[in-house]
């Protein structure tokens, strides 16, 4: 049962790579209306906690939004805390 739900976490910690990603390269990729209002409804509930420690950190000086790339950071770290725990269950 505890492996069911480490693999069904390190899953979901890979969809949210996948749409924080997605996310990224809209500013690249010219997507349509309809996504990108999905995409930024996907997002906001997700880079609210991050924008927050951001934004009362000493990165805020910082005239970019860092918080996407350091979401994937911590994302990447759980998804590897799920596969180590994995192995050991």
């Amino acid at each position: 049962m505890l492996h069911i739900l480490i693999d069904s976490l390190q899953i979901f910690f890979m969809v949210l790579d996948v749409i924080i990603l997605l996310f990224l390269l809209r500013a690249v990729i010219p997507y349509g209306k309809r996504i990108n209002s999905l995409l930024v409804t996907l997002m906001l509930p997700i880079l609210a906690p991050m924008q927050y420690l951001v934004r009362h950190s000493i990165l805020h000086t910082m005239k970019i939004d860092l918080s996407p790339y350091f979401l994937l950071i911590v994302l990447s770290y759980l998804e590897w805390i799920c596969s180590i725990l994995l192995k050991y269950i």
